[in-house]
């Protein structure tokens, strides 16, 4: 099936073809072999208006559609996927607040997230709940004028290295989904500890120092 774009979306493409092979390909077999990816990596993408593609022009973004935004990814994980995985996580949680974030929170996350300077990775995924996102048992309970988010995560991208993340918790125990709420918690929260990363065939760079790996959250 052949795709439609516009002379713009196309120019894009082409762009995300052109920055993969003189910036990604001649350094994606040392972030294998090194299993880190260097946040310079993501400005740099960021840079070259490869990052936040999704997020809406009244925000500051592109706000392009889904089919174009796939095939950037698609041309970028051609050279590297340690660089599409946490670029497709990050773009993820700037959409997310874009869409269901405060006024202040899209003021103090989404500039710079656009331009690379700040890296936002979520945390859904649990030993016990993959798929089915309405079983996770992370909790975020009421203390004080704040919440207290305990629970693990795994698989996380970027763990250990992102700026931030949005976690998943579940704050009405035995309500599923509709108990689900998403938070926003600092990088350098006292209580996360970052485990050991899993051993990967492919996808390397992004699981160092702990990049898709098991999390502890406890704030």
């Amino acid at each position: 099936m052949r795709y439609a774009f516009t002379a713009d979306e196309a120019a894009l493409i082409k762009a995300a073809r052109k920055f993969t092979k003189k910036e990604i390909l001649p350094e994606a077999a040392a972030w294998e072999r090194k299993g880190k990816l260097p946040k310079s990596a993501l400005r740099a993408a960021s840079k070259a208006a490869l990052g936040l593609v999704l997020l809406p022009e009244k925000h500051g973004g592109p706000g392009l559609r889904y089919l174009v935004a796939a095939r950037i990814e698609e041309e970028i994980a051609a050279g590297s996927l340690s660089l599409a995985l946490p670029l497709f996580a990050h773009n993820y949680v700037g959409w997310s607040i874009a869409e269901h974030g405060t006024p202040a929170q899209r003021k103090a996350y989404l500039p710079t997230m656009l331009k690379g300077e700040r890296l936002g990775i979520f945390c859904l995924t649990e030993p016990q709940s993959g798929s089915d996102a309405a079983a996770i048992t992370t909790i975020a309970e009421r203390k004080g004028k704040g919440w207290r988010i305990s629970g693990e995560k795994s698989w996380i991208t970027m763990a250990g290295q992102a700026d931030f993340y949005i976690v998943y918790a579940q704050t009405r125990q035995g309500s599923g989904a509709k108990g689900i709420a998403l938070f926003l918690v600092d990088g350098k929260t006292k209580g996360i500890e970052v485990g050991p990363a899993y051993d990967m065939s492919g996808g390397a760079g992004p699981r160092g120092g702990g990049g898709g790996a098991h999390m502890e959250a406890t704030e």
